[in-house]
């Protein structure tokens, strides 16, 4: 399988977007159509080769290294640096490595000297053209979409906790570089960037929306939902979406950018609605304390669809705690 992975991820990390989306197709039905054959072993593998090509395909590292070539070639001369992309938390604060938990995924250190060896080959030392640049988002867009397809699929069942906890990881540590990108005024008033905006735009309400549902249906498997950790990360997200949601919605000197940002996370606030519906009577309870307040502060959200669920929930607050009758 090792092999496998490394040969797939020296194809997915080429220049060539063709090459690339033909390793993605590669690599996804290679994992789906064999799901019923993996160990819990083998999937700590398949989850390294993605958290590796996340990693090293990221189009923010990518473009920051564009915006500074002096300073990327500085930092062993490749763009494909395996620590290009540092762990973050949902805040956007870059974290130490923790130790490893008990709960945690198993690194192969063979696999990864494979997956080094492989990326080493593809690396270049000069900053990547916009074409470039364009093929790795769509490749980006490309691996997060695999990793929802292979939760919608039979394989969300065969995987044990360490290996969803390690997904929610990497699906954060993508979210929030493109995020922290996407919100440097600096980086993005250069001229040349222009064209591949939309593209982390996409990349970013994906992203989102991936971790968003992977957050939520762990919290709602009777195995899971229990928690703490599952509990804290998807309530602390939910505070810092919907508040930043807000405030930019009030930021009348937003740039076009973050604006044009703003007015495509319609979905994943709606997402995020739609989610607090779904909570049992005791998760409601438990967290409108801290829910409440980002709900009132969304009462003036442009958005109908927006509004539409609020309602909905507001109503829910009225049925559950002050005895009201809507029907």
């Amino acid at each position: 399988l090792s092999e496998h992975l490394a040969l797939l991820a020296s194809c997915i990390l080429q220049d060539s977007e063709s090459l690339a989306n033909i390793g993605c197709d590669c690599l996804l039905r290679l994992v789906l159509e064999n799901d019923e054959r993996w160990t819990a072993p083998m999937w700590d593998q398949i989850l390294q080769a993605y958290e590796h090509l996340l990693k090293c395909n990221s189009p923010p590292s990518a473009l920051t290294a564009a915006a500074a070539p002096d300073s990327a070639a500085e930092s062993n001369g490749s763009l494909l640096s395996q620590d290009a992309c540092p762990k973050a938390s949902a805040s956007g604060a870059t974290e130490a490595t923790p130790p490893a938990d008990p709960v945690d995924a198993v690194a192969s250190p063979s696999l990864q000297t494979k997956l080094n060896r492989s990326t080493s080959s593809t690396a270049k030392s000069t900053p990547p053209s916009n074409a470039i640049l364009e093929g790795k988002c769509h490749v980006q867009l490309a691996l997060v979409r695999s990793l929802d397809k292979i939760l919608d699929g039979r394989a969300y069942g065969r995987l044990q906790r360490p290996h969803l906890y390690k997904l929610l990881d990497i699906l954060e540590r993508t979210y929030t570089e493109v995020h922290a990108t996407n919100r440097d005024g600096e980086l993005w008033s250069r001229p040349m960037h222009q064209p591949i905006r939309e593209q982390f735009i996409k990349q970013e309400v994906l992203t989102l929306r991936s971790f968003v549902a992977l957050l939520l249906r762990m919290y709602a498997d009777p195995q899971l939902e229990e928690e703490q950790r599952v509990e804290e990360r998807l309530i602390m997200l939910y505070a810092e979406v919907c508040s930043c949601f807000v405030v930019d919605g009030a930021d009348d000197a937003l740039p076009p950018h973050q604006r044009q940002l703003h007015s495509t996370q319609t979905t994943n606030i709606n997402q995020l609605l739609n989610g607090v519906l779904a909570f049992r009577p005791e998760q409601f309870s438990k967290h409108l304390s801290v829910l409440y307040p980002l709900l009132v502060q969304l009462v003036m959200a442009e958005s109908r669809e927006i509004r539409t669920t609020l309602v909905k929930v507001m109503n829910r607050v009225g049925v559950d705690f002050l005895s009201l009758d809507l029907s």
